[in-house]
């Protein structure tokens, strides 16, 4: 069978089990060796061949991260055919190339204002890009979870918290935009008393949405995030000039919220590789370097979460993580608790003697610890054996402690 028919045979298999992204990850890799391979018969592929090619990405200068991917599904590729019976090579040997530690690349607020600057106008173009921004700023969405948003989304609707102007205790609402004056009411105590007036100043209003999150392990598929007035301003401007651009134009992807308005892909659904050129080209418009990307500003919230105390799992489910291990990389570098927890080990009424016991200095405290631990402040008197004594009878050492 020939490499190629292997790869088609194989990828309609994994369909069955994996997830489209998947798919198609394994199948770029596959044919990208096939071709290197020149479509061979997958009898004549030898692990030999599979390491000269990995060598020789390495030396065009290929990511080590990027590679990783690849080796896992030549390794499944070839465990398929294996359990078939076809004589192919063991899969067990090849290599798997493994992650080496990166520090994420994060936006900044400076950053971004240069890139909302570069979005400022009111041509259909800037409107999208700048509502585009925004959402990622205040939602922490991945590129292709905002890719994936629909007109359907509610941008009238919004929560807010408020203290209530008679007796002062924070209350919460749900209202929308059209009613909001109505809606705007003293707490429930204070009404039946008569007792203040609606507060309608400084209310911060946040609305949400719920989406199909990319990240589906362990069941959990929908996540809810979170945006709030600028952006929802601009995604509102941009959902009437795209209306008026829709109405004008044959659009392929009505209910997409975000589409081309440039070149042949006007009207289609953005992709995430849209997205990419997109803020690249604005970020080399405002002298960014590196450019900033999507993931970039998700990393930016992520951290912005951590330093405002927000714990592991907090960010875990903003974020929409499937595993909470990933929201580490946030709370270990600008968490506080980390801090926190250093501050109290080191808060001792005397800062010059450190870690140790009242104000003895470092050798004393040394000296004041026995054999096992304890403090001459606690511990009782050691016993004494002699050399016949101990050559006699057995010492149980835990009856010293």
């Amino acid at each position: 069978m020939r490499f190629s028919d292997a790869i088609r045979n194989y990828t309609s298999h994994l369909e069955i089990e994996r997830s489209a992204a998947t798919v198609k990850g394994y199948h770029g890799a596959l044919m990208q060796f096939c071709l290197y391979m020149r479509n061979p018969l997958i009898t004549q592929i030898y692990p030999e061949h599979v390491d000269a090619y990995f060598r020789e990405l390495l030396e065009l200068g290929w990511k080590r991260n990027s590679l990783t991917a690849k080796s896992m599904a030549f390794r499944k590729f070839f465990q398929y055919w294996k359990r078939k019976g076809y004589p192919v090579l063991e899969w067990e040997i090849l290599p798997i190339i493994q992650k080496t530690g990166v520090v994420p690349r994060v936006a900044n607020q400076a950053s971004l204002s240069r890139l909302l600057e570069q979005a400022a106008g009111d041509d259909l173009y800037d409107l999208r890009n700048r509502a585009i921004i925004l959402l990622f700023a205040d939602g922490g969405m991945r590129n292709g979870e905002l890719c994936a948003l629909n007109t359907d989304i509610d941008t009238d609707t919004f929560t807010f918290s408020e203290r209530c102007t008679g007796c002062g205790d924070e209350i919460s609402f749900e209202s929308k935009l059209s009613t909001m004056a109505t809606d705007l009411q003293s707490c429930h105590r204070c009404r039946n008393e008569q007792v203040g007036d609606p507060c309608v100043q400084g209310v911060l209003k946040q609305f949400s949405c719920v989406l199909k999150t990319e990240k589906r392990r362990g069941g959990v598929i929908y996540r809810r995030v979170f945006w709030y007035s600028e952006a929802n301003d601009s995604l509102k401007k941009w959902m009437v000039k795209r209306k008026a651009f829709c109405d004008f134009f044959n659009v392929r992807d009505q209910e997409a919220l975000f589409i081309g308005v440039k070149t042949w892909r006007a009207g289609y659904r953005m992709r995430p590789g849209t997205v990419g050129l997109m803020l690249r080209d604005l970020s080399l418009s405002a002298g960014i370097e590196p450019a900033v990307n999507a993931h970039s500003i998700r990393h930016m919230f992520g951290f912005e979460a951590a330093e405002l105390g927000a714990n592991n799992s907090n960010i875990s489910d903003l974020m929409g993580h499937s595993q909470i291990q990933s929201s580490y990389v946030y709370t270990h570098l600008r968490g506080p608790d980390l801090g926190l927890a250093h501050k109290r080990v080191k808060s001792r009424p005397d800062r010059s003697g450190g870690l140790g016991i009242g104000k003895m200095s470092v050798e004393e405290k040394y000296a004041s610890v026995d054999e096992y631990g304890s403090t001459s402040k606690n511990r009782k008197e050691p016993r004494h054996h002699s050399e016949a004594s101990l050559g006699s009878e057995k010492v149980d050492i835990h009856s010293t402690r």
